[in-house]
């Protein structure tokens, strides 16, 4: 465990609730493509706003496709904290 680190604890106690709330919000389990996104794609990234989007699409014009995920680190305003919380829900 890292210092800062979160874990997430599911409640099942509630699964009504559980399954009300993850109809509602975006499915994750298909990622989003950083390479191919548009701003309003990127935009559905949890924290990601429309500067950050810009920043990342202004970059990968600039540098060509990312290779791999882990290059999204070298977009301004994208650190180990703010890149911990996407690596999950991006892909190249």
């Amino acid at each position: 465990m890292h210092d800062a680190e979160k874990i997430f604890i599911p409640d099942y106690s509630n699964q009504n609730t559980i399954i009300a709330s993850s109809s509602s919000s975006q499915d994750y389990n298909s990622k989003i493509n950083i390479n191919t996104a548009d701003e309003s794609k990127l935009q559905e990234l949890p924290g990601v706003g429309p500067s950050l989007a810009q920043k990342i699409i202004i970059y990968r014009e600039k540098n060509g496709n990312f290779s791999s995920i882990d290059d999204l680190k070298n977009v301004t305003g994208i650190g180990d904290k703010k890149f911990e919380s996407l690596k999950d829900y991006i892909s190249t």
